[in-house]
């Protein structure tokens, strides 16, 4: 009885109609574009966890990283529109076509929202001896002549859009140093040799509470939860600076609407129970339970209208 009512559930959250009762008709997997054990995998393993057991059956992870989320991506794109494969996107699937002068797929057409999991805002952190007590201290010491260096895990990633839209908010000129992976370029600021770093919550809060790093603002709308004390970038001195990553599930194009509507309603369960949204929640993910397939694709153009005149502007182009 248990069964069956799980496997009701998205269905019922649907309507009950007969088209969405006709999804998953096979086994169902999630491609994440980057490695095991990096954020955005255990973002989709909570999230799989939860939709998986408002589904029924078991989603399966499949990691495929490689050429910057390429790799994966491709990977949907060349799989068959029948309901049974999805992509987790980040910040990134929206700027890769201004990075990659060829990619194999369309960003925008060849891909459908189906549910956004949730937004990662970023902290901007420096060296516990940094003299600057405060965001507007840093700042000023940034407006100061000298080379101000911050650390990011690469070209178009959020810590890369995050400096570069506060670099011209702030009317800053500040130096992107790309590392192969966040801990190589935390270790460096650790190590006194960057200025500031913009990282995710998960990332930062363990090393803000043991002294290692000092947190002077959090990049998102509002203050985490995780760090109440810290102010936002905006209320520091940037009127309307917003900067974070996020995690999206998607769908080539073309896949069945009963499978997005389907999808959409399984995750969208999963992330209201209470299990999986407060550990989303723990790890500093701002959980988004409500956004339908059609709000997630404007919030994906909405997003690629954001940031790709910003990497423009800052001087990057296709290779």
């Amino acid at each position: 009885m248990r069964r069956r009512h799980l496997l009701a559930s998205p269905a019922l959250l649907l309507g009950g109609g007969a088209a969405s009762q006709s999804w998953p008709d096979r086994p169902v997997r999630l491609i994440v574009p980057f490695g095991g054990g990096g954020p955005a995998d255990a973002v989709a393993r909570m999230a799989m966890e939860g939709a998986s057991q408002a589904l029924g059956q078991r989603i399966t992870i499949e990691n495929r990283p490689g050429a910057g989320a390429v790799v994966g991506t491709e990977a949907v794109f060349r799989a068959p529109a029948d309901g049974a494969t999805f992509l987790l996107a980040t910040v990134s699937h929206v700027v890769s076509a201004g990075i990659i002068a060829r990619l194999p797929y369309d960003p925008d057409k060849d891909f459908r929202g189906v549910a956004l999991t949730g937004t990662v805002p970023l902290v901007v952190v420096v060296h516990p001896d940094n003299p600057a007590r405060t965001f507007p201290e840093l700042l000023a010491r940034m407006r100061e002549p000298g080379e101000h260096d911050y650390g990011t895990s690469g070209v178009g990633s959020a810590q890369h859009l995050g400096g570069a839209l506060l670099g011209a908010m702030a009317g800053l000129r500040l130096n992107q140093v790309p590392y192969r992976g966040n801990p190589s370029a935390l270790t460096d600021l650790a190590g006194g040799r960057l200025t500031f770093v913009m990282e995710s919550t998960a990332t930062t809060v363990p090393l803000v509470r043991a002294g290692t790093l000092k947190a002077l603002a959090v990049t998102g709308p509002a203050r985490s939860a995780l760090l109440p004390d810290v102010p936002t970038v905006a209320e520091s001195g940037v009127p309307g600076f917003e900067a974070y990553t996020w995690n999206a599930i998607l769908a080539r194009a073309g896949t069945p609407e009963s499978a997005i509507r389907g999808m959409n309603a399984a995750v969208n369960a999963g992330l209201k129970s209470p299990t999986t949204g407060d550990r989303l929640r723990n790890a500093g993910i701002e959980v988004t339970d409500s956004m339908t397939p059609d709000m997630v694709d404007a919030f994906v153009a909405e997003q690629g209208a954001k940031w790709r005149p910003l990497l423009t502007a800052a001087g990057v182009r296709p290779e």
